[in-house]
């Protein structure tokens, strides 16, 4: 899981995301949120999933067999071997 979002795979294959795109930035003065735009790799304009939601189009057709995911990104390897990533 990343830092306040989550990336799966069913057991076909296909990527999912839930979360939310803001990570909270704490310092001394102020808090406040820093959007990590397309961190759930569903394109612009959403930035919370509260439910696993299947990703568009993602790994150039193919299945995913592993993924992982950062505080701001999230990377996934395909069947055939080539690594996709997406956030920032």
């Amino acid at each position: 899981a990343g830092g306040q979002h989550s990336v799966f795979i069913d057991g076909e294959g296909r990527l999912f995301s839930s979360g939310n795109e803001a990570t909270e930035i704490s310092s001394d003065e102020e808090e406040e949120l820093d959007p990590a735009a397309g961190l759930l790799g569903h394109g612009e304009g959403v930035t919370r999933l509260t439910s696993p939601t299947a990703l568009p189009s993602l790994l150039g057709g193919e299945h995913a067999e592993s993924v992982s995911a950062g505080i701001h990104h999230s990377l996934a390897i395909a069947a055939d071997g080539s690594v996709w990533s997406w956030g920032c």
